[in-house]
């Protein structure tokens, strides 16, 4: 890199620099906020992202971005920490909400890119290039993890238009996760039972260490299998493609089991309720970020939400809770983002002031680990939080402000 900028001459590298961050910052989005320290959130981790994601210049935003490990990377690069590699179990997915409502589509296509090349084989996902670790079958709820971190491509493509690529990028590789393939599929832990109802025998909530690892009917893996399913078979719908898979897709769905709930809220599995802190928001992935069953006030589903996000936060951040060292940043983002869909502002805002004065670095790094050492999925996450506040869709509904916190004027 240095011999490339001696041989174009520093005043070229300079020009080119401040071109780039010109052209940029021109195309928005423009915040002004009341509150002067979540206008800054969102401009500084746009700033990070961009200069980790800028198109030609790297791969997947790893947890740790493009800057390294205390060993060597994939490619070679050194750099501090534990954190170079692509953790699959939330990482990977988390650091690229910034990219939607943020309006940065380009900084989401090495993601899309990458995504759209692995390959199933026997073994496994695996990436036709040396770009970093796939997606691990050792890792927390796998093979569920991936087919989450290609809902991002999905998303890309929704929010850019590009409806084609769903048919040419998105449908080839879903197509493998609900295939025959042992290894990636989705389907190969689900069995039907004498009533006709498909149930997720094995699977997991990732980061929920209680109840032996190993549960049945997880929502986690029930919300990623319901979304593929009924991903796979409306872009079959949309682009008339001949499938011979889609009957099988369509029985499955039609018959795979609802999610999980007790005491009129949603659980983390069959037999396995919240009853300890949880980090991840995994059991309620079917709410957010998946958007299959959405905040409906007055509605059973509405209540049962409610009731498992301030059970989530009852013994996970909450002053009173025994323990609050399983509340990490992206707990609160999620937190955060969950409540503004829930049209709870004051909560919303709580917890990513929370996040963005007592989690967040000077430098507007995230860091954890013993010894603390940075990551940053969660500082990412925390300008999406941000943005839930101002702007939220879904399918063909847009909400402009509808969480507006009300000590904002």
């Amino acid at each position: 890199t240095i011999h490339d900028a001696q041989q174009i001459g520093l005043d070229a590298v300079r020009q080119r620099h401040r071109s780039w961050w010109s052209s940029f910052w021109r195309r928005g989005p423009y915040l002004s906020l009341e509150d002067t320290l979540l206008e800054a959130v969102h401009y500084v981790q746009q700033y990070k992202m961009a200069s980790a994601q800028r198109v030609g210049l790297h791969d997947l935003f790893g947890a740790f971005g493009p800057y390294g490990n205390n060993m060597y990377d994939h490619k070679g690069h050194h750099c501090p920490g534990p954190w170079c590699q692509y953790v699959w179990d939330m990482n990977v997915q988390v650091s690229y909400w910034i990219t939607f409502t943020g309006n940065r589509p380009e900084l989401a296509e090495p993601m899309a890119q990458q995504l759209e090349s692995i390959e199933a084989t026997p073994q496994g996902w695996v990436f036709p290039t040396a770009q970093g670790n796939p997606p691990d079958k050792s890792q927390w709820g796998h093979p569920h993890n991936f087919v989450w971190a290609l809902h991002n491509v999905y998303r890309h493509c929704v929010y850019t238009g590009m409806r084609t690529r769903l048919r040419t990028g998105v449908y080839p590789v879903l197509r493998e996760a609900l295939s025959n393939n042992a290894e990636v599929s989705l389907l190969k832990s689900l069995r039907e039972t004498g009533d006709g109802s498909f149930h997720l025998l094995r699977c997991m909530s990732p980061e929920y260490m209680h109840g032996g690892g190993v549960m049945a009917n997880c929502n986690y893996g029930l919300a990623i299998t319901r979304w593929a399913l009924q991903t796979a078979l409306a872009i079959v719908e949309e682009f008339n493609i001949q499938e011979p898979l889609r009957e099988r897709w369509n029985y499955t769905l039609t018959r795979l089991v609802p999610y999980t709930t007790a005491n009129n809220r949603y659980t983390i599995a069959h037999n396995t309720d919240l009853n300890h802190p949880h980090r991840h928001f995994s059991h309620l992935l079917h709410f957010f970020d998946l958007d299959l069953v959405p905040y409906v006030p007055n509605t059973q589903e509405a209540e049962y939400i409610a009731a498992a996000v301030d059970r989530w936060y009852s013994l996970t951040c909450s002053k009173t809770a025994r323990d609050n060292s399983e509340c990490m940043g992206f707990t609160l983002a999620a937190l955060s983002i969950m409540s503004a869909r829930m049209g709870r502002p004051e909560a919303a805002l709580g917890n990513l002031t929370r996040l963005a004065t007592n989690r967040l670095m000077a430098n507007a790094w995230y860091a954890e680990g013993t010894p603390l050492m940075p990551v940053d999925e969660s500082s990412l996450a925390s300008a999406a939080a941000v943005y839930a506040l101002l702007l939220q869709s879904r399918g063909r509904q847009v909400k402009v402000f509808p969480s507006l916190p009300p000590t904002w004027t």
